[in-house]
């Protein structure tokens, strides 16, 4: 017997909310991956920023591999998104971030950290 609060698991609610389709869940967890990213990336110094959300993002690709394996997910042939896929995105975005590393500033920036200055710009 249903109370009458309960729901019925096809209707539409706070928890029914997600993107549809086979594509919805991978796409919402690759844009929470690379924002949580971001969001860790953001406590080093500015000229460290590119380098460690390359690094970052180096490791969820990693992490999101070890879950395709894990799960037995198909490389190439599968007809949605599968976290193969979503390793990929992180590594071209890694790519993409590691091109705006300055070695130089990162190298100063570390000199810098380690004699015991504060906040570098």
């Amino acid at each position: 017997m249903q109370t009458p609060n309960a729901r019925d698991r096809n209707t539409p609610g706070p928890t029914r909310d997600l993107p549809e389709g086979p594509n919805g869940n991978p796409l919402l967890r690759t844009a929470v991956v690379v924002a949580v990213a971001v969001f860790f990336a953001s406590f080093t110094p500015p000229a460290v920023f590119p380098a460690a959300l390359s690094q970052f993002l180096t490791f969820a690709a990693l992490g999101a591999c070890l879950a395709g394996l894990l799960r037995r997910e198909p490389v190439l042939s599968a007809r949605h998104l599968t976290h193969w896929d979503e390793a990929a995105a992180y590594l071209v975005i890694s790519t993409v971030t590691a091109w705006f590393v300055d070695p130089e500033a990162v190298a100063e920036a570390m000199r810098a950290l380690s004699n015991g200055a504060g906040a570098v710009n």
